[in-house]
């Protein structure tokens, strides 16, 4: 539904108010982000800042709603529901806002992988940079630590506040942050260090919902990529979980084909994870990061900054705007 079919006036509860606001810029960075065809990637780069100081103007909005600021410690009952329902939309539209420009980076280093080719080789011009130039790289991060943000708090929340852990539908949002920490795994065996114990936290946070689905398959699917990608990064649940059951149920991963083939699993001639690290070792505890915003005004480091990608320079068959972390991401 579009924002000028709707007539209704707005309600007079604070929150739902500061989520109708939320909604708006949703609903732009989706018009703006994947509903134009962008040629240039730059440009593109230049409406998703514009689109962060909107994301700006909603933190004020929450802080004088609830009295909360979005990095706030975890809040019990019916406010830490109300808390959680802002922070995962707030960042779930930053790191969708920014994902397609994960995604350019991606699928860019694995086709120079595939051709051994420099960066300089691809398209028609010489002067294309040999590194992904500063404003790439920054777009990345942003989505990066949203899907941190995103997990962090999710899985503070839902050990602390149990209506939070009750609401399957934060589900969604742990299975889109992972997915896109571990696409970045994908092309960077290095961020395997960086991003496993937050998937690790998502994970364990899933295993304490309650059994069904979307939460049964969404765990499927993260521990079937991540085995594929390499099969010591596949995630091991704790023996004895029932400590962090609701005491209304058992625990999903105990009913789950995932945590008895876990038990079971000889993990001793699987390859190691990269710099030693093993998913015992790297833990599901998630560092706290902390990430200030850019701004339209933020002045360009170098002229390479300036370096822009095209759909001309690039030879691909997709728009910029049309890039799906899915589609990228199949299992199949």
């Amino acid at each position: 539904m579009s924002l000028k079919d709707i007539t209704t006036e707005y309600t007079q509860d604070s929150f739902i108010r500061a989520l109708v606001y939320l909604s708006k810029t949703m609903t732009r960075s989706a018009d703006e982000i994947y509903g134009q065809r962008h040629q240039s990637l730059l440009h593109m780069w230049k409406v998703a800042v514009s689109i962060v100081e909107d994301l700006r103007n909603q933190e004020s909005r929450i802080q004088q709603t609830l009295g909360l600021k979005l990095d706030a410690s975890i809040q019990p009952g019916s406010l830490g529901v109300c808390q959680t329902m802002f922070t995962t939309m707030y960042y779930h539209t930053l790191l969708l806002t920014f994902r397609p420009f994960l995604i350019f980076r991606g699928h860019w280093q694995r086709e120079r992988k595939l051709t051994h080719r420099p960066s300089t080789d691809i398209g028609s011009s010489n002067s294309r940079p040999t590194e992904a130039p500063s404003w790439l790289n920054e777009a990345c991060n942003y989505t990066l630590t949203a899907a941190q943000k995103t997990l962090q708090h999710l899985s503070k929340a839902s050990a602390v506040n149990d209506l939070v852990k009750q609401l399957r539908y934060h589900g969604y949002f742990v299975g889109s942050a992972s997915f896109t920490l571990i696409y970045d795994i994908i092309h960077n065996e290095n961020a395997a260090v960086l991003h496993l114990p937050s998937v690790y936290a998502a994970l364990q946070t899933l295993s304490t919902m309650r059994v069904g689905d979307p939460i049964a398959s969404t765990i499927t699917s993260i521990q079937t990529v991540l085995r594929k990608i390499n099969p010591s990064y596949e995630w091991s649940p704790p023996f004895n979980p029932s400590s962090s059951m609701p005491s209304t149920g058992p625990s999903l991963m105990q009913n789950s084909p995932v945590y008895e083939q876990a038990h079971h699993h000889d993990r001793n001639h699987q390859p190691p994870v990269p710099t030693n690290h093993t998913p015992q070792s790297l833990g599901t505890t998630i560092p706290n990061f902390h990430m200030s915003l850019p701004t339209m005004e933020m002045p360009m480091a170098s002229g390479e900054d300036l370096f822009d990608f095209t759909q001309a320079d690039m030879g691909w068959d997709f728009d910029f705007s049309t890039m799906d972390l899915e589609t990228f991401l199949s299992v199949d």
